[in-house]
């Protein structure tokens, strides 16, 4: 009895296994298939080019016409804005916030940000610029699951960077909820360390 109850626990165990392998195969399948690849998404904002040191970066972005907020700036996400006021172009299209990431001192990511008081209009924004990025890049719809994310579109390019358009919700300094409209890029690519040696 306890030989037989052994065996179809082991089968059982068995069946379970192969039946989550095989839905995590077909989940992954399905991943890859609905991803669409570019051949290149853009790396180079401002003359800074992912991979340049955070000093560099600042000095292009400072020669175009931005300035650093350093009092709400660290040393992994620096945010910006625009000298000649509360707007700035980039793409065509005007922006109010400007944010870089680093990593060990290294430019791996940009945000552009515009903000709005009510979802309708972000929605709005949000459509007209996934419709300007669509036509430059194929795009993926990823599946949202986090419910302060409204929409959503991903870039997968080739050259390791990917970039993404999105609204979402998200609170401010001053406790304020806002929505936002974004387009993010970043880079995948392993970059070495800035070296500190003289």
């Amino acid at each position: 009895m306890k030989s037989i109850f052994l065996y179809l626990s082991i089968v059982v165990c068995l069946l379970a296994n192969f039946s989550c392998g095989n839905h995590s195969k077909t989940e992954n399948a399905k991943k890859e298939v609905d991803t669409i690849w570019n051949e290149k998404v853009q790396d180079t904002f401002f003359g800074a080019t992912f991979g340049d040191s955070v000093p560099k970066v600042i000095d292009q972005l400072s020669a175009n016409g931005f300035y650093l907020v350093e009092d709400v700036s660290s040393e992994s996400l620096l945010h910006f804005r625009a000298r000649q006021g509360k707007y700035f172009t980039f793409g065509n299209m005007t922006w109010e916030m400007l944010d870089i990431g680093a990593e060990n001192g290294i430019f791996n990511y940009i945000r552009f940000v515009n903000a709005r008081e009510d979802k309708a209009s972000a929605l709005s924004a949000y459509n007209s610029l996934k419709n300007t990025i669509a036509a430059k890049y194929d795009l993926t719809e990823p599946t949202i699951q986090d419910t302060t994310v409204y929409a959503k579109s991903s870039i997968f390019g080739k050259n390791q960077t990917r970039a993404q358009v999105s609204c979402f919700r998200y609170e401010t300094i001053n406790n304020n909820i806002m929505i936002a409209v974004s387009l993010d890029y970043w880079s995948n690519k392993p970059f070495t360390s800035v070296s500190d040696d003289l």
